[in-house]
């Protein structure tokens, strides 16, 4: 389905810090960056892929050459048997790309008026435009937005109307880039619904940049970790299952916690960290006994003010995967 061979991007940009206005016009200087570098993987009709990294480690850039926006450097890569860039096409009528911010749709226009224009440009026909406004309706209620104006939507949806343009034509590959950034609970509510439920099956591959910890757990069946340009780590999701990190158990106190205390909770065996008036313990995510039976131990301190759950943030999650498997 895609197949990736030492896949390497290098970008020329200014480097004009020395010199007058007219040295640096008639004489620029230039230096190289690597966004990728020989980058290698394949993956097989039907996975899911989580494409994690820090800022700059390469994700945008190994999508816009996934969906044939510009060509590597050196390297190949075939999707579906097509050169992304030199077979663009044809290519793209294969695929469905979402990008955070960046949107679909007219907001001058009906949504449906808007599915017009996508029906036209992938050239469906009336009956292949009605089962996709079925299945679409049977999962997401959409019949309902198709009549509104896009500008008088709310966030959420939206969201739903941009997930239909980006699915009408029933692309086979779908690329997500961070879909969900800058948007409400709603949207982001809206877009968990489309992954958890949509019939993806095993025709469909996805990938998919995301901070979101439910998709890499939930949806994803594999992870490609980008640093720095170069591919730290390839790994199934179904190798994390049963240990896949973990929840920080916050306490929170009246006041500091005492070293009495912290190193009471320091008994049981899990990492903690201590933020200001409150203690962070590190539990396995799989462990719920545990988060219970700390808590029920907890409560025989009489300045406890409170218990939360919070899922490990995005850059827990990386160093976490960086820890255990590279």
């Amino acid at each position: 389905m895609v197949k990736v061979e030492s896949l390497t991007r290098t970008y020329k940009i200014a480097d004009n810090k020395e010199g007058n206005f007219f040295v640096r016009l008639f004489n620029p200087r230039f230096k190289t960056i690597t966004a990728l570098e020989n980058v290698s993987f394949s993956i097989s009709k039907g996975e899911k892929v989580a494409v994690l990294g820090l800022n700059g480690s390469g994700k945008s850039t190994l999508f816009k050459i996934l969906t044939g926006i510009i060509p590597p450097s050196s390297g190949g890569c075939k999707c579906m048997g097509y050169d992304p860039f030199s077979d663009r096409k044809r290519y793209v009528k294969n695929i469905g790309v979402l990008f955070g911010q960046k949107s679909l749709l007219i907001p001058e226009l009906t949504v449906y008026d808007s599915l017009k224009l996508y029906k036209a440009v992938y050239q469906l026909n009336e009956k292949q435009l009605d089962k996709r406004l079925k299945v679409f309706d049977e999962y997401f209620g959409i019949e309902k937005l198709l009549n509104r104006i896009v500008r008088t939507l709310s966030l959420g949806e939206r969201m739903k109307a941009e997930i239909l343009m980006a699915s009408i034509h029933d692309p086979s590959i779908f690329f997500f880039d961070e879909p969900t950034i800058g948007l409400d609970v709603n949207a982001k509510s809206a877009f968990k619904e489309f992954l958890l439920n949509y019939p993806f099956g095993s025709e469909k591959t996805v990938f998919i940049i995301t901070h979101e910890f439910y998709v890499i757990k939930d949806f994803c069946t594999r992870i490609l970790l980008l640093d720095n340009g170069k591919l730290k780590l390839d790994i199934e999701t179904k190798h994390l299952k049963n240990k896949f990190g973990y929840k920080n158990l916050v306490i929170d106190f009246e006041g500091k916690p005492t070293k009495t205390i912290v190193e009471n909770i320091r008994l049981f065996g899990y990492p903690i960290e201590i933020e200001r008036n409150s203690v962070k313990i590190k539990v396995p995510y799989e462990n719920k006994e545990e988060i219970e039976e700390i808590k029920r131990k907890i409560l025989m301190y009489s300045n406890v003010v409170s218990f939360r759950i919070e899922e490990m943030s995005y850059e827990e999650i990386i160093n976490w995967l960086v820890g255990e498997f590279c």
